[in-house]
C-alpha cells in the first residue's frame, strides 16, 4: 500500500509538467515511463509466485518491488526538478512551422547521405551467413556477428539505434515535403536496418515505425495522423515477432517468416498480450542489478561515460575482464552500473540527466521544433534502453542528443567566422 501510495503521489507533479512543457518533451514522455515502471512492480508484487521461477535461474528475475518503486520515484524527482521553471509554447502551430522552416529541407540531403554511410557499412560488415540463419541470440548485433572483426565495422553496429531513429524521422519528412527521392532512400535505408533489427529478434525493431509515426502524427495532415496510429500498431506487432524469435532460438532473414506464422497461428495471441510487459523488462534488470551489487575497477567506470569508440579508448579489452553480468545474455543496466559505481557517480549521472531533460525542455519549439522532436525521441529510446543495457551502451546517444539540442548555437559560433570574413573577401574583389 505504501509503494502505491508513492506511486500516486507523482500524478500531481506529472500534471504540473503536462501543463508547462510540450507533450512531446522529453521529460514527459520519460516520467511516463517512469510512472509506467512503477506500476508494473507494483502488479508483480501481487502475481508473482517465486515458486515456479527459482531466484537466480536462467531468464528469470528477483521482482524487487521496493528497490523498484523507491529507485524510480527518485529518477521521477531527477526529471521533475529539472523542468521547474520552464514553460513552453503550447499555442505553436507545429504543422504551420514544419511547412515554413526551408531548414528542414535543406538538412534532408547530407542526412540521408550519412545515414546510408552507416547502413551500408553496417550491411557490407554484417556476416551474410549469420544474418541469414544462426540459433545464438545476439549474435547478429554482436562483434562475432561481423565478417572482420573490426572496431570501425562495430562501431557502424553500435550506431544502429540512432541512425534507425534519424532515418525514420527524416523518412516521415520526406514524404511530408513530396520528396520522393529521398524518401526512397531513407526508406531502402530503415528497411535495412529494420530488416537487420528483427533478423536478431532484436525490440530495437519498433524504433522505426515510431520515429516514423511520432514525426507524422506532429507534422502531418488527419491522414498522416491515422498513418500514424496504423504504424504504432505495427511497432508493437515487431516487438512481438521479436519476443517469438527468442522463444523458438532460431534467427536471421530466414527466419522472419516462421515469427509472422507463428504469430497468426493461436499462439500468437500469448506474444502479444506479452508486448506491454516485455517493453518494461528492462526495470527488472536494474533492481537486480542493485540487488545482486558488484564492484567495477576505476578504468570500467571512466570508460562506461566515454564518448570514443573502442577503438580508441581499447574499451572492448575492459569490458571482457570487467564487466558483470546478471544472466548469459542479461548484463547490468545502465541505472543498476552506475549506482554500484558508487554515489559521485550516482550525482554526477543525475546531474547530466537534469541538464539533458532541462535542455530539451526549453528548446523554442516555434524556432526549432524538428530538433526538438528529434532530441526528444532519441532522450526517450535510450532512455528505455538504460535500464536494459549497460552504461557504455547508452551514454554515448545521450551525448547526442545533448549536441543536438544545442547544434543551432554551435552552428551560430562555426559559422560567424565565415560571415564575418567570406563576404567581405568577396566583396573586394580581386586585388589591384
Amino acid at each position: 500500500m505504501f509503494y502505491f501510495a508513492l506511486s500516486c503521489a507523482q500524478i500531481p507533479l506529472f500534471l504540473d509538467m503536462l501543463r508547462r512543457l510540450s507533450a512531446t518533451s522529453a521529460a514527459i514522455l520519460c516520467a511516463s515511463y517512469v510512472m509506467m515502471t512503477q506500476m508494473f512492480f507494483i502488479y508483480r508484487a501481487k502475481t508473482f509466485d517465486s515458486a515456479l521461477f527459482p531466484v537466480g535461474s536462467y531468464g528469470s528475475f528477483y521482482f524487487r518491488t521496493d528497490e523498484g518503486v523507491l529507485l524510480y520515484f527518485a529518477v521521477f524527482l531527477v526529471i521533475y526538478v529539472s523542468t521547474l521553471g520552464v514553460a513552453a509554447n503550447k499555442s505553436v502551430n507545429l504543422r504551420q512551422v514544419f511547412s515554413e522552416d526551408r531548414r528542414i529541407s535543406a538538412m534532408l540531403g547530407p542526412a540521408a547521405l550519412a545515414i546510408s554511410v552507416v547502413t551500408l557499412t553496417r550491411l557490407m560488415t554484417v556476416d551474410p551467413e549469420i544474418l541469414w540463419s544462426n540459433n545464438q541470440y545476439l549474435l547478429i548485433a554482436s562483434r562475432a556477428g561481423l565478417v572482420i572483426n573490426n572496431p570501425i565495422f562495430a562501431l557502424a553496429a553500435t550506431l544502429s539505434g540512432v541512425t534507425m531513429v534519424l532515418a525514420g524521422v527524416f523518412f516521415a519528412c520526406a514524404i511530408l515535403m513530396r520528396n520522393g527521392t529521398m524518401a526512397v532512400i531513407l526508406g531502402a535505408n530503415l528497411f535495412a536496418l529494420n530488416v537487420i533489427a528483427l533478423a536478431g529478434a532484436s525490440r530495437t525493431a519498433v524504433i522505426p515505425a515510431a520515429a516514423v509515426a511520432v514525426t507524422l502524427f506532429l507534422f502531418g495532415a488527419k491522414k498522416h495522423k491515422i498513418a500514424a496510429g496504423l504504424l504504432v500498431l505495427l511497432g508493437l506487432t515487431f516487438v512481438a515477432v521479436a519476443l517469438i524469435g527468442r522463444s523458438i532460438d532460431e534467427f536471421g532473414i530466414s527466419s522472419i517468416p516462421k515469427y509472422f506464422v507463428v504469430l497468426l497461428s493461436e499462439e500468437g495471441s500469448s506474444y502479444i498480450g506479452g508486448v506491454l510487459l516485455n517493453l518494461s523488462q528492462g526495470i527488472f534488470v536494474t533492481t537486480d542489478s542493485i540487488y545482486l551489487g558488484g564492484s567495477f575497477p576505476l578504468e570500467y567506470k571512466v570508460l562506461s561515460f566515454s564518448p570514443f569508440p573502442s577503438l580508441i579508448d581499447g574499451f572492448n579489452a575492459i569490458r571482457t575482464r570487467y564487466q558483470i553480468r546478471l544472466h548469459l545474455f542479461v548484463p547490468m543496466s545502465a541505472f543498476g552500473e552506475v549506482y554500484n559505481f558508487g554515489w559521485m557517480w550516482v550525482l554526477g549521472f543525475a546531474l547530466f540527466l537534469g541538464a539533458l531533460f532541462r535542455a530539451n525542455a526549453k528548446m523554442d519549439a516555434a524556432k526549432n521544433p524538428f530538433i526538438s522532436i528529434i532530441s526528444s525521441l532519441l532522450i526517450f529510446v535510450f532512455f528505455v534502453m538504460a535500464n536494459a543495457y549497460p552504461m557504455r551502451n547508452v551514454f554515448r546517444q545521450f551525448l547526442i542528443a545533448y549536441l543536438l539540442i544545442h547544434w543551432p548555437a554551435i552552428w551560430a559560433v562555426l559559422r560567424q567566422p565565415i560571415v564575418n570574413t567570406w563576404p567581405k573577401e568577396r566583396l573586394a574583389g580581386p586585388a589591384g
